[in-house]
């Protein structure tokens, strides 16, 4: 009864529970690899997104000379990380996929390529910090550049850096948003809700807060609406500013998965063209010469399950 007892109470207070160790292959191979990215991947996009959004207002206090004034209004910047960037990180978090879960148990070795920690270490961190220096450059000088600090509206009044504010918050946010996207391995439908919905609920949100928040409080955003959702030039604006931010992230993207791709992500990415058995090996044994290719996918030739392997489980030492 101590027993049962104590293994109950072992069971409750540790982060995984099985039944039996035929199990166990699964939860390292399978779950450890993806949670181990999930994570990683919700850190570092944590703090990309937060560090756009701040240096947009480190930028604007450059130009401003610090003169104390904020380039988004006050209402905006709490609503930033609460409620319009909240979702795609979460998404991500939790249903990320970058491999088939049948592929990882048959091939042990990628999740050894985990456990090297290469996808979060100290590179991958000032990279995200580069990337998220020149996302903000771009999210705030194209707007400005192209708009402009003063604003005529079609009712004769002008508003200094009002509709620019709403521009960059809106370019920002889609940027950071579609940033989400292109670090998504697996698109799902909650992935396509997270992303584009985000956007659509700031839309949504400056319509109906510039239409009404001049009967309850003043505001800098009161009556944006007027030039924000008339003028032809805001949608150019908007893709022009996403193209050149997320350009250099598409073209980085493209050649690391290719041209200078690893071993595994060359693996990953040919298995994921439908390519599973043998022409796999083929392709590697011709054309790519990498010797991890030839072991992991060796292991379909040869039928061997994981408990066969030499040296036990991936994790043995």
């Amino acid at each position: 009864d101590d027993v049962n007892v104590n293994g109950k109470e072992a069971s409750c207070a540790a982060d995984f529970s099985i039944e039996e160790f035929q199990f166990l292959p699964r939860l390292l191979l399978v779950h450890g690899t993806w949670n181990s990215l999930r994570v990683s991947k919700l850190v570092f996009y944590s703090f990309y997104k937060s560090a756009v959004f701040y240096l947009c207002i480190f930028w604007h206090c450059l130009a401003s000379h610090f003169s104390a004034t904020l380039v988004f209004d006050r209402t905006t910047i709490p609503m930033y990380n609460l409620v319009f960037t909240v979702t795609p990180p979460l998404v991500m978090s939790l249903f990320d996929r970058f491999c088939n879960a049948n592929f990882l148990v048959d091939s042990p070795q990628i999740y050894r390529y985990i456990r090297s920690g290469e996808h979060r270490s100290l590179r991958m961190f000032f990279l995200w910090a580069l990337v998220a220096i020149y996302h903000s450059l771009m999210t705030y000088l194209v707007p400005v550049i192209m708009v402009g600090e003063t604003v005529q509206w079609s009712s004769g009044e002008s508003s200094e850096s009002a509709v620019s504010s709403t521009i960059i918050y809106s370019v920002l946010l889609a940027t950071v948003c579609l940033k989400a996207g292109l670090e998504t391995s697996a698109w799902t439908a909650l992935t396509v809700v997270s992303i584009f919905g985000s956007f659509i609920l700031w839309i949504v949100f400056i319509l109906l807060f510039s239409l009404l928040v001049r009967y309850f409080l003043p505001s800098s955003l009161a009556g944006v609406h007027e030039y924000f959702f008339t003028n032809l030039n805001i949608p150019f604006i908007l893709v022009l500013t996403v193209v050149v931010a997320l350009g250099p992230d598409i073209i980085y993207k493209s050649c690391a998965r290719t041209i200078f791709a690893s071993e595994y992500e060359l693996g990953i990415e040919l298995f994921n063209r439908g390519d599973k058995e043998d022409g796999i090996l083929s392709i590697a044994e011709k054309h790519l010469k990498h010797s991890v290719l030839k072991t992991v996918f060796g292991n379909k030739r040869k039928s061997q399950n994981v408990e066969d392997l030499d040296g036990g489980f991936v994790f043995s030492e």
